[in-house]
């Protein structure tokens, strides 16, 4: 009995971080339609907002840099970290509270 408000808590936070999202979402292309213009709008129609797609985005003008997959981990070195540190953590505690 003492875990019943944890599903609604669960809950809660979800719609707090879909709430937040979109505020985040619709402040960041505004700053991005005011600074790109063109550039952007032709962007937003060829990339979807929230599911990436798996082909690259080619535009005419803009020089594409090579795929290169350390410096894609390279720069989520930080992101990578978090992800493991926080695995690690949850597995400790399920590892000590067994006991």
């Amino acid at each position: 009995m003492s875990f019943s408000i944890f599903p609604y808590l669960q809950i809660a936070a979800l719609i707090f971080f879909f709430v937040q999202y979109y505020y985040i979402i619709k402040e960041e292309e505004g700053y991005l339609r005011k600074t790109y213009g063109k550039d952007y709008e032709d962007y937003t129609k060829s990339v979807p907002s929230l599911i990436p797609r798996l082909t690259a985005y080619k535009a005419e003008n803009v020089e594409q840099p090579p795929f290169d997959s350390k410096e894609g981990l390279k720069s989520e070195k930080r992101t990578l970290q978090a992800f493991a540190i926080v695995s690690i953590t949850i597995f400790l505690i399920w590892y000590i509270r067994r006991f």
